[in-house]
């Protein structure tokens, strides 16, 4: 196999790599981010609670659901099933990826599912083989991305709070 087709093939084995190919999604991602901390504070969930839910969900239509849920009053277990039903789409995207995964331990991939968002699994499911430093790069950061945007729109929220009603409806 010659290396310009190998290199097309397989994903580059580099962290900075997989950074750099999801970066123009980071910007992306940002109003949406904003826009989600606003609501959050907005439906009582507080900067606490509001950054909570984006390091534990991290995934932006059930944190908008799970928090508007939060809003009406719904209890945690109706939140937590109704953000896993939202989310079940991943489990396809992670069986798409699995079989391509190189060099991931079954507790890396466990911990890797967490992280698989749609633009991460659009930036990595472009090769046959994906090796795992690759996959941290681009969903970290994608993570990383979403905290600090969560938290600007936690912070800023009561400045935006016209723009977030205007977004939303």
């Amino acid at each position: 196999m010659d290396i310009s087709k190998q290199s097309i093939e397989t994903s580059p084995d580099s962290v900075g790599a997989g950074i750099r190919a999801i970066s123009p999604m980071l910007l992306g991602t940002a109003p949406f981010g904003i826009v989600f901390g606003a609501f959050a504070l907005d439906m009582g969930l507080g900067i606490e609670g509001g950054q909570a839910m984006s390091l534990l969900v991290f995934a932006g239509s059930a944190q908008f659901v799970g928090a508007n849920l939060f809003g009406q009053g719904a209890s945690i277990v109706v939140i937590a099933v109704t953000t896993l039903f939202i989310n079940l789409r991943h489990t396809l995207y992670g069986a798409s990826l699995g079989p391509r995964l190189l060099n991931a331990k079954p507790s890396e991939r466990i911990l890797m599912s967490f992280f698989l968002t749609d633009e991460s699994f659009a930036i990595v499911s472009q090769f046959k083989e994906v090796r795992a430093r690759y996959y941290w790069g681009a969903a970290l950061a994608m993570y990383f991305n979403w905290q600090v945007w969560t938290f600007v729109g936690l912070v800023s929220g009561s400045y935006l709070k016209g723009l977030v009603s205007l977004s939303l409806g």
